[in-house]
């Protein structure tokens, strides 16, 4: 009798664990799969020297030191990859002072230009900057023509225009860390102009070439205007 209510009990047992689920031949459901954030692209920044009294600088992009730094004789260093989103921009010079310091909002992959601006030993400027941030990027050109966009870096300098030597005004009225939007420009060399209330205060030649970007600054040089051209697309 013993024996026969062992069996009936064990009998009991499978039946409650079946019951339970505790014992089943349905495959189980598959866990859910965790899908990995992507992680944000670096962006790129390089930074060009359109200031006065600044022989040499390095930078830092959020707690990354650029691996690119202005050394004397040079004005514009070569793109270095930096942390996209929001990050904290400091220009340093000889010591450990920024000369400038700003936060950015860098998009991921995207590709940057810093010029840098003012007179770093300028009476009442305390040794600081001022800088633009000018966003690169692809741009559609015309057939025959180039895109050129200017950049006034002349500190206290009135507005200015840029004029071809043959008439055609490229942009008027730009002030003083402002910077144009991409504008049709030629497709050779030529004389660019900065006018001031319609008289012309500095010429260079622009070595304009079709198919091509350029970005054209106009710095202070003592008492005169100077250019930096850059040749975006070589």
């Amino acid at each position: 009798m013993m024996k026969s209510m062992m069996k009936v009990a064990g009998l009991s047992l499978s039946f409650a664990l079946v019951a339970c689920g505790g014992i089943s031949s349905e495959k189980p459901a598959d866990a859910p799969k965790v899908l990995a954030a992507k992680a944000a692209k670096p962006a790129l920044v390089r930074f060009v020297n359109a200031a006065e009294g600044v022989a040499s600088a390095q930078f830092t992009v959020g707690d990354k030191a650029v691996e690119a730094s202005l050394v004397p004789g040079a004005f514009m260093t070569s793109r270095a990859e930096v942390p996209s989103g929001e990050q904290t921009l400091k220009v340093l010079g000889g010591g450990t002072a920024a000369l400038f310091e700003s936060k950015l909002n860098l998009t991921s992959e995207g590709s940057y230009t810093v010029v840098l601006l003012g007179n770093a030993s300028g009476p009442g400027l305390s040794g600081r900057l001022d800088a633009i941030v000018l966003e690169d990027g692809p741009q559609t050109i015309a057939s025959g023509k180039s895109l050129v966009r200017f950049v006034h870096a002349v500190p206290g300098g009135p507005a200015v225009s840029f004029s071809s030597a043959k008439g055609q005004t490229y942009v008027s009225g730009v002030t003083y860390e402002r910077t144009t939007p991409w504008v049709a420009g030629p497709g050779e060399s030529e004389n660019v102009r900065i006018v001031i209330d319609q008289t012309e205060a500095y010429t260079a030649s622009v070595p304009f070439s079709e198919g091509r970007l350029y970005t054209v600054i106009a710095r202070a040089k003592g008492e005169s205007f100077a250019y930096v051209v850059i040749n975006e697309r070589p």
